[in-house]
């Protein structure tokens, strides 16, 4: 068989190949980030080959010259759009927006200097028509100083362009890094063979970069639909995705970051932006990234534009027909906004344990909490001391200003307590004007020196009350029981020794502490 008809042939095949499968791509119903580009890059594929074999069939010169010009209007789009695809497929598209015009200045420099060859000879110098012993009807051209300043553009865009696809090669996983592998091959392929043009002053008789175009195209649209290359969303809907309250992330099988909603950065900011990996992203919530190890829901809180909000997580595998083409899968990560709710389940828990009106807890929230400190102290785990507290005279203070301002009191008399005690410690609303705080691991000594400063702090507190100011003090009791405690030891026996330090107190003349500690009696 003729070496021409072979070629031509193989060439006209491509092209009828690419013209099916850039039709099938175009109807697909997958939802495909970069789609658009990738038809232009197939349509440039074509425009490139089919005018080619068009130049190879022309027994006419005049008719091979039209062709050359015709198959360059593809030719000079290929390296820009397979940069603009690699900008894309490594989300550097909002560095570059604004740029994007400038890539194609110098292939529409380029494309005018074939067209007008004949008159500058900035594209091509000359050209001698021929036939080569094979057969093929050729023309050569001479390279001009344009030709080879396109050329050397067309280098470097895809070295870049490889640049690009091994930078994701790098820290990608799973199916990202495969994806990545496939174009980074087809790039330093793309770049050989423009690079191998710089070293010749004419053009050859066969352009053999039309196979290498045409078999990437194929090997290009297999690995789209193997791999669902720039695509881990077969299910959502792009504008759906985009616009939806939900923070969402989209995860390749290694669970690496592979797209994310507006909703995600609005709530987890430049952490996305920054990093790829689950666990970087997310390396201050080790609960989360145990739950997504484990598949398992967990709820997070994170502050946006300054409110306190929780978050259900939930991950689901993306498409189960992915394992006909590849063991991979990839994951849908959705935060389901559950802060009314919680908002909700912590009011109820403040209502169980916490006193409305001076926001210390109650004392049936007491009891369950000082219950434990004492099994923990009777195993020899923690010691505690217990401190009673009674306003003095408050009677006094609801006749003579009313009972407004006694809670009023109540609620200074609190603030004055929570200063003075740790997170470690708690205290209660007992009864009335009554308090009782529990300060674990603290010693007599500690404990002591604690009530004295919650005692003093509100002798010295001048409490200001519709332009009256009203001097309060209150009576303390302390008691620290033996470590580790006896078996026989109860709650009830326990604060019966810290009221009767406080009762101790106020016999005295109030606004003192009064302490004991020691043998917890049967």
């Amino acid at each position: 068989m003729n070496l021409s008809v072979l070629l031509t042939g193989a060439l006209m095949a491509l092209s009828l190949l690419i013209l099916f499968l850039l039709l099938f791509f175009h109807n697909t119903k997958h939802i495909i980030r970069s789609k658009r580009l990738l038809e232009l890059l197939l349509i440039s594929a074509l425009i490139y080959i089919f005018g080619y074999v068009l130049e190879l069939t022309a027994n006419v010169e005049s008719q091979k010259i039209f062709y050359n010009h015709f198959q360059y209007i593809g030719l000079v789009m290929i390296a820009p759009i397979w940069y603009l695809i690699s900008v894309r497929f490594s989300h550097l598209e909002g560095k570059w927006q604004k740029l994007k015009p400038l890539l194609f200045v110098i292939p529409v420099i380029a494309l005018i200097g074939n067209f007008t060859h004949t008159s500058n000879q900035y594209f091509y110098q000359s050209h001698i028509y021929s036939i080569t012993n094979s057969g093929l009807h050729v023309i050569l051209y001479e390279k001009g100083v344009l030709y080879f300043v396109h050329n050397a553009y067309q280098s470097v865009l895809a070295a870049l362009s490889a640049l690009n696809y091994y930078n994701v090669y790098k820290t990608a996983s799973g199916m990202r890094r495969k994806q990545a592998a496939v174009l980074l091959g087809l790039s330093i392929l793309g770049f050989l063979t423009v690079a191998s043009c710089h070293f010749s002053y004419f053009t050859s008789n066969f352009d053999s970069a039309t196979l290498f175009v045409g078999a990437s195209a194929f090997i290009l649209l297999l690995t789209l639909f193997k791999y669902r290359l720039f695509d881990l969303l077969p299910a959502a809907y792009m504008k759906v995705f985009q616009s939806i309250d939900t923070p969402i992330l989209i995860l390749d099988d290694a669970k690496t970051i592979i797209e994310y909603n507006a909703a995600a950065v609005n709530v987890f900011g430049n952490s996305l932006r920054k990093f790829r990996k689950l666990s970087e992203a997310f390396a201050d919530d080790t609960e989360l990234l145990n739950a997504l190890d484990n598949n398992q829901s967990c709820i997070i809180n994170r502050t946006v534009d300054g409110r306190q909000m929780y978050f259900s997580t939930k991950l689901i595998k993306l498409d189960k027909k992915i394992k006909e083409y590849t063991n991979e899968y990839g994951y849908l990560l959705t935060f389901a906004n559950e802060t009314e709710h919680v908002n909700k389940v912590l009011m109820l828990e403040n209502a169980a344990f916490i006193d409305p009106l001076t926001e210390v807890y109650n004392r049936r929230y007491f009891f369950e909490k000082a219950s434990q400190a004492i099994e923990d102290a009777k195993k020899g785990e923690s010691e505690f001391s217990l401190i009673m507290l009674d306003i003095d005279r408050f009677k006094s203070v609801n006749d003579t200003f009313g009972h407004v301002c006694g809670d009023f009191v109540l609620k200074k008399v609190c603030a004055v307590m929570q200063e003075h005690i740790t997170s470690a410690d708690m205290a209660a609303r007992f009864g009335g004007e009554e308090f009782i705080m529990l300060l674990r691991g603290a010693d007599f000594d500690q404990a002591t020196e604690t009530a004295e400063r919650i005692c003093r702090g509100i002798r010295e507190q001048k409490i200001l009350y519709e332009e009256e100011t009203i001097a309060v003090s209150v009576s303390v009791g302390v008691f620290t029981p033996e470590f580790p405690l006896p078996a026989f030891a109860t709650l009830d026996k326990l604060i019966a020794a810290v009221d009767n330090c406080l009762y101790n107190a106020k016999k005295e003349g109030g606004d003192r502490v009064y302490g004991a500690n020691g043998a917890v009696h049967v």
